[in-house]
């Protein structure tokens, strides 16, 4: 007989493989500041918006690598127990952490595998060119706007 998955067991997957792939390049220097898992509502963080911005704090990191695989609402905000984070706050967030880091150089990877993950990509390109606390932020979207990264068929 199939067994059923749980909805987020392919999150574990997806995230140590993740993690697996930036520990094998010898040229980087990995300092794991923080680890959000998204398995199950009971296990993720009480609050996400200050972990993220625990984590943007840094001022010993050159790439920040953000990643989030999960549920996301139609217009691609993270789903968390307690709340959604969306785009808008994720940004917000790094320019108050660039904005008082003496790392002002530091770079930050959004990388995300969720349902409508491609409309943070819409969003960053909406962005004026000329502000300054979208300099340096790249997404990896694993779908467009109005896409889902996996189907349960």
């Amino acid at each position: 007989p199939r067994t059923r998955c749980r909805e987020m067991d392919g999150v574990h997957a997806d995230l140590a493989s993740l993690e697996s792939f930036i520990r094998s390049r010898d040229n980087l220097a990995v300092q794991s500041d923080l680890s959000i898992e998204a398995a199950d509502a009971s296990m993720l963080t009480e609050d996400p918006v200050n972990a993220i911005r625990t984590f943007l704090r840094s001022d010993e990191i050159d790439l920040f690598i953000l990643a989030y695989c999960g549920s996301a609402t139609s217009n691609g905000g993270w789903c968390f127990s307690s709340e959604i984070i969306s785009f808008d706050a994720v940004l917000s967030m790094w320019q108050q952490a660039r904005a008082q880091a003496s790392n002002t150089e530091a770079r930050l990877l959004i990388i995300i595998d969720s349902p409508h993950s491609g409309s943070w990509v819409d969003l960053l390109n909406g962005v004026p060119p000329a502000a300054a606390f979208a300099a340096g932020v790249m997404i990896q979207a694993s779908c467009a706007a109005s896409g889902t990264s996996w189907s349960a068929g």
